[in-house]
């Protein structure tokens, strides 16, 4: 018997994960304008694995 178990906090979550892409697509943005470019690809990488977790979502 298979019953229907998708998470009630899973728009929530996926909400969150948006937001923090958000954030993080900022403060790209912010450190490569403002002389912080060795900051640019950590932040990228972690926006990559929000974007991925979110999908798994």
């Amino acid at each position: 018997m298979t019953q229907d178990t998708e998470d009630p906090a899973a728009p929530q979550v996926a909400r969150e994960h948006a937001w923090v892409s958000e954030v993080l697509a900022d403060l790209e943005t912010y450190a490569g304008r403002n002389g912080l470019r060795d900051a640019v690809p950590d932040i990228r990488a972690l926006r990559r694995r929000i974007e991925a977790l979110t999908s798994d979502a």
